[in-house]
């Protein structure tokens, strides 16, 4: 980072905070089928470098999906929508481990609705399900109604929706909360 001795005061020091899909990679029909740009791995290496490591990656995907797609970086990030956290020494933070399985609970309720519709796909992640319609559109009214029920069941979930996918997740823990942890 530039040295700050020379700014005024009353200048604010800046750490930059952003999502994976949609942000620094584009949408695909699947997770597993976005394509990284093979330089952006460095560049982001020299944003965090250049910002003295107040830069973070804030996904729904978990931790170790995002050093599987920047390796050999090891960025801070919040993963599953803040389930996860890694700091920029390092240490990784983990939830309460039976918010664990809550989401653990909705993805066995929603395993008949996805073997039974095979364009669907369920993503489970640590303390958070997804499940994705972006290959079946006609079914969003039936993903909404299963999830919804699913939920239903367990206490302090709630429903976040995205492109073609809805997710089930601890109501307490979000990418906000993880923002105000970084800080």
């Amino acid at each position: 980072m530039p040295q700050l001795d020379h700014v005024p005061h009353n200048v604010p020091l800046l750490a930059i905070f952003t999502d994976f899909d949609g942000t620094l990679v584009e949408l695909a029909e699947t997770p597993d089928a976005i394509a990284v740009d093979d330089t952006l791995p460095a560049q982001l290496e020299r944003v965090a470098r250049e910002f003295d490591s107040a830069f973070a990656v804030l996904t729904g995907r978990e931790i170790a999906d995002i050093d599987k797609y920047l390796a050999p970086l090891h960025l801070p990030v919040a993963g599953a929508h803040g389930t996860q956290r890694r700091r920029a020494d390092g240490i990784v933070e983990s939830i309460d481990p039976a918010i664990l399985l809550g989401a653990e609970q909705i993805a066995q309720t929603l395993q008949a609705l996805v073997q039974a519709n095979p364009d669907l796909l369920l993503e489970t992640k640590e303390g958070a399900v997804a499940l994705h319609y972006r290959q079946a559109p006609d079914l969003e009214g039936m993903v909404q109604a299963a999830m919804q029920e699913a939920v239903h069941h367990v206490p302090d979930f709630t429903l976040v929706p995205g492109k073609m996918v809805l997710e089930a997740r601890p109501r307490s823990i979000n990418k906000g909360e993880a923002l105000r942890a970084f800080m």
